[in-house]
């Protein structure tokens, strides 16, 4: 297990792009549920990084099948040219997931940051790999939001 300081956890997921404040239970831009949005400033440091383990399993889930980081000093070196801020105590996945954010507004080819895009993927257009990547993201999000509910109302109810 990888070591994280006390003030990775701190930080918010926010990546300014909520869409709970139009009605969804899970933002479509943190994956995080309205309320964990709403009291993470109230947030005790193990409820923090469970949150953030959660969302980076996710990112590692939906990106692995899909991309290889071929060199991660490369994919730093060129996120640093470029002005991406990569944590250096984040998941490699989170990083690849910045920079595939960064390049749907920046486009340049993603061999350019050591990273190849694996079968059957390489054939898809950028823009639609990027848009079924968000899909699979907020689809998993909300999986686990109901199974968390699930499990909720099957403790409070005494069945399992």
């Amino acid at each position: 297990m990888r070591e994280v300081s006390a003030e990775y956890y701190q930080l918010t997921p926010c990546v300014g792009r909520c869409s709970t404040v139009y009605g969804d239970e899970v933002c479509r831009g943190c994956r995080r549920v309205f309320n964990e949005i709403t009291d993470w400033n109230q947030l005790d440091l193990d409820c923090r990084a469970r949150i953030w383990r959660r969302l980076e399993r996710q990112l590692e889930r939906v990106l692995r099948p899909k991309l290889v980081v071929l060199d991660k000093l490369a994919l730093r070196r060129q996120a640093q040219l470029k002005q991406i801020k990569l944590d250096g105590q984040q998941p490699v996945w989170v990083w690849v997931y910045r920079i595939l954010r960064h390049l749907a507004l920046q486009p340049e080819p993603l061999e350019h940051y050591a990273i190849e895009v694996s079968l059957p993927w390489a054939n898809w257009p950028f823009e639609q790999m990027l848009a079924h990547i968000e899909d699979e993201l907020y689809r998993m999000a909300e999986y686990e939001l109901m199974q968390g509910s699930n499990n909720k109302t099957r403790q409070e109810h005494g069945t399992n």
